[in-house]
């Protein structure tokens, strides 16, 4: 288990112990518009390095396995709006309403 900072709107305020093996696994990613939700709220953003202090950049896989992980810390229920930058990844992370 590992100890994560989570917060409320992006706020971080406490720590949290998360599990990041079972936690990502629930997380959905919605790539385009089309997949989107019609009812959601963002509850903050999410990024990742796409390089470390070495000068190859990281396998995607593991990016968006990190972007998982902290959008489930601070209670997701999935990811959207996923920019790709040369230095890092960003997206929201959201939580899902039901029709």
């Amino acid at each position: 288990m590992k100890e994560r900072l989570i917060g409320n709107g992006g706020i971080l305020t406490k720590r949290q112990k998360v599990n990041p093996a079972q936690s990502e696994r629930v997380i959905k990613v919605f790539y385009t518009r089309a997949e989107r939700p019609k009812y959601y709220s963002v509850i903050g953003k999410v990024k990742a390095q796409r390089y470390p202090f070495i000068s190859r950049p990281y396998p995607p896989p593991m990016v968006m396995s990190d972007l998982k992980i902290q959008a489930a810390a601070m209670g997701a229920d999935a990811i959207t709006n996923i920019k790709a930058r040369p230095t890092k990844t960003t997206a929201d992370a959201i939580v899902v309403y039901k029709d």
